[in-house]
Parts: C-alpha cells; sequence; structure tokens
C-alpha cells in the first residue's frame, strides 16, 4: 500500500515538474539547461548553406562584406564611408556594434559625426576579446592611428567558450569558434575551431565534449548549462542545485582573477597581446570598459562595477583603459537610468539616446587624451 502511494505521489510530482519544465523553464531559462532536439540540430545544418569562417566562426567570409558591412569588412557608415580616411577604428561586441538601435545611431557613429572623421566599427555581436584581437591581427593594412577595444563584462566569458549554444543562442555551425588558452609559460595558445560535418555537428550537440573539451562552459560542468535528464523532478532539483551556486553562466566568477577556468587571465593576455599588436603598427590603444544596465545597477548598490578589478589590473598593465560607467551614472544622477536602454524592461543595449550619451562622454575622453587628429582637437 505504502508503495503504491509514493510511486503515486513521485507520478504526480514528475507530472508536475514536466509541465513547469515546459510552460517556465523552456520558455524564461533556455540559457540554462542543454536539451537539443535532433530534429533542430538537422535542420540548423541543413539550413546553414554558407561556410563558417575557419577560425571565427561567425560572420561567413562569404556574407562578410555585404550590407551592413562595407568593402573594408567595418560597419557600414554612409556619412564616412571611406576607410582610407578613418581616424580611429573599433573593436569589440554589440555593445560597440550597436545592436537594437539604426546602424547609424550606434555610439561609434554618432561619436564619429561629433568628432568630425570616420571611426571604422570592426565589432561583431556576440564577439569576445579574442575574436576581436583576431579580427585587428588580419586588419594588417588598416591605415587609422587609434584603436577602440570595447570590453563589456560577458566578453570574458565568452574568451572561454567555444560554441555559443551554451550560452543561450541559438543551434548553429556558424556560432562555432576556435580559443585561446594559456599555456605553462602564460602565453596565448591557440586552440582550432573544429572541423564539422553533419555527424559531428550533431555529436557536438548529443556529446559536446568529445568535440569541444576546451570549452569552460560544456553543458553539467562547472560553469555551462545543466543537462536535462530522463527526471523532470531531477532536471529541476539541478536547475535549483546551480542557480544557488550562481550557476549557470557565472559571470562573477569569470571576474574573480583566481577563478579556476582562467578567463580574468585569459583576458588579461588577450588585451596585452591587442595593445603589443596596436604598438609594432604604431597606433595607440584605449580599451573602452562599457556597462550594461546590471553593471550600473551593481554600482549604485554596491559602489563598485563588476569589471573593476579588470579594468584596474588593464590599466596597471600600463594599457590606456576608459570607464564609460561613471559618466552614464553621472548624467542620470538621482533618477532612472533605464532610458539609455533600448528595452522597456530596463534591458538590452544602449537606446539611441544611451548611444548620444556615450558619444559625448567619448568625444570628451579622447579629446583629453589628445586621441583626435590635431585639426580636430
Amino acid at each position: 500500500m505504502w508503495g503504491v502511494m509514493l510511486l503515486l505521489m513521485a507520478l504526480i510530482s514528475e507530472s508536475g515538474a514536466a509541465i513547469l519544465y515546459d510552460q517556465f523553464v523552456l520558455k524564461h531559462l533556455r540559457f540554462a539547461v542543454w536539451d537539443p532536439s535532433l530534429d533542430e540540430v538537422e535542420k540548423s545544418w541543413r539550413d546553414a548553406t554558407a561556410a563558417p569562417d575557419p577560425e571565427l566562426g561567425w560572420p561567413p567570409p562569404s556574407l562578410a562584406h555585404m550590407a551592413p558591412y562595407d568593402a573594408s569588412g567595418a560597419k557600414d557608415n554612409p556619412d564616412f564611408p571611406d576607410p582610407a580616411r578613418a581616424c580611429a577604428s573599433a573593436y569589440g561586441d554589440s555593445f560597440v556594434w550597436g545592436d537594437e538601435v539604426p546602424l547609424t545611431e550606434g555610439w561609434i557613429e554618432q561619436l564619429s559625426r561629433l568628432i568630425h572623421c570616420r571611426i571604422s566599427n570592426y565589432a561583431v555581436t556576440g564577439y569576445g576579446t579574442d575574436q576581436a584581437f583576431i579580427r585587428f591581427r588580419r586588419n594588417a593594412d588598416e591605415a587609422a592611428p587609434v584603436i577602440l577595444l570595447g570590453i563589456y563584462a560577458q566578453d570574458v566569458m565568452r574568451n572561454v567558450n567555444q560554441y555559443r549554444a551554451f550560452i543561450g543562442f541559438g543551434i548553429t555551425p556558424h556560432e562555432v569558434k576556435g580559443r585561446f588558452v594559456l599555456d605553462e609559460k602564460n602565453s596565448l595558445k591557440w586552440i582550432p575551431r573544429p572541423q564539422l560535418d553533419r555527424a559531428r555537428f550533431i555529436e557536438l550537440n548529443s556529446d559536446p565534449a568529445r568535440i569541444v573539451p576546451q570549452d569552460a562552459l560544456l553543458p553539467g560542468g562547472d560553469y555551462g548549462p545543466v543537462v536535462r535528464r530522463f527526471s523532470f523532478t531531477w532536471t529541476l532539483l539541478s536547475l535549483e542545485l546551480a542557480r544557488l551556486r550562481g550557476r549557470p553562466l557565472p559571470i562573477a566568477a569569470f571576474l574573480n582573477e583566481n577563478d579556476p577556468s582562467q578567463a580574468f587571465a585569459l583576458t588579461l593576455a588577450l588585451v596585452k597581446s591587442f595593445r603589443d599588436l596596436a604598438q609594432q603598427r604604431h597606433k595607440k590603444l584605449l580599451v573602452v570598459m562599457l556597462p550594461d544596465a546590471v553593471s550600473l545597477r551593481n554600482k549604485r548598490r554596491s559602489g563598485s562595477f563588476e569589471y573593476d578589478r579588470l579594468r584596474d589590473r588593464i590599466g596597471a598593465l600600463g594599457i590606456a583603459t576608459f570607464d564609460v560607467g561613471p559618466g552614464l551614472l553621472s548624467a542620470r544622477t538621482g533618477k532612472s537610468y533605464c532610458d539609455l536602454f533600448a528595452r522597456p524592461n530596463c534591458e538590452g543595449h544602449y537606446s539611441v539616446e544611451g548611444d548620444r550619451l556615450v558619444a559625448g562622454i567619448m568625444a570628451s575622453e579622447l579629446a583629453r587624451r589628445g586621441f583626435l587628429p590635431t585639426a580636430l582637437r
């Protein structure tokens, strides 16, 4: 009798867990659980007709010089279309590219208009510092004398990730990249992007550790999404345990310089390599820290940005570094900063107004540092 009752309770619990998983987890916590369907994987492979970049993954080379990019591979800038006349170039992710606003209204494009010269925008949505560095390394003939490297807190996590699907993005063969690791001398060592055919792409999604063993965000690992098991109840318990540990996708852990992932140390090494290459090319580098709404909230509540230690350690290497965050908060003293972001729930990328404010802050900082052409100071 007791056995029947326990079995009945287990079945009721599992049924409730299945409903909660389907109606809540898959809709609101999709990034936290790894549960790709074979049909989704197969369809993604069939739909991916353009060959991926052999190192960076995206954008595909066949699309890298088509709209919204110009012939140089930078973001199209109709106000200043000539790449040969750039006074600066910019690298980074979507916060540098200018997601969620019209193409001409990102802060780089607004900054170009303020200082009356082209800033070639080589940022790519979803890039880590590693991909930004490779993109800069490839642009050996780019003439701009000043380089802006934007860093957003999540870039540190991206530097130890190879497959974007592990951090909540789509199942697609294009969004698989190589990555750097640190060798025994703390020098950068490149781990190539895995070669994928249909069978290996399926294996990447069914048994990821066999294809990208160096990815710090492997599902079921210390940092990656929870793997859905045979039991919905067990999966939900695993998700709650992960949440209590600040997992998955623990940005705070990656920003800790003692974390075993070495994400912090790797990011420092990448920025240093960026600086060294800029010096070899006789260019000035300015690292720009770009806060999101979470960063501004942390600052108001605790008095510090989550990336403070990273910013300070970059500066300690003798690398010119500037944090946009204090200027944004100063402009919104005593009131909400949510109008600086594109989504009504105070999330997402900078709004047109936020980009306008960043552009103004950056124009003043570039002038203060003497990074503008003489005629523009």
